[in-house]
């Protein structure tokens, strides 16, 4: 009787362990999970910016090749 109270004592033990070290390997994740998170959001936020500033330029660029065609040429241009 006795063993077997101290046998499941040790497997009580062991299992506490084992989930210690799952507990660890959780928060290790979930930490990673939110520097993935982050870095992400980074990147949209850069994309993002890239994307506005690319499309003002194209809008910019747009703008000096229409003023510098000639003024009927822009005017047919502005009709249609």
């Amino acid at each position: 009787m006795m063993d077997q109270i101290r046998a499941q004592g040790e497997a009580e033990d062991e299992l506490c362990h084992q989930l210690s070290g799952v507990r660890e390997k959780l928060s290790e994740a979930q930490a990673e999970n939110r520097q993935m998170k982050a870095e992400v959001l980074r990147l949209e936020a850069i994309s993002a910016t890239s994307s506005s500033e690319s499309d003002t330029t194209v809008a910019r660029s747009q703008a000096v090749l229409f003023q510098s065609r000639p003024a009927a040429e822009r005017q047919k241009k502005a009709t249609r």
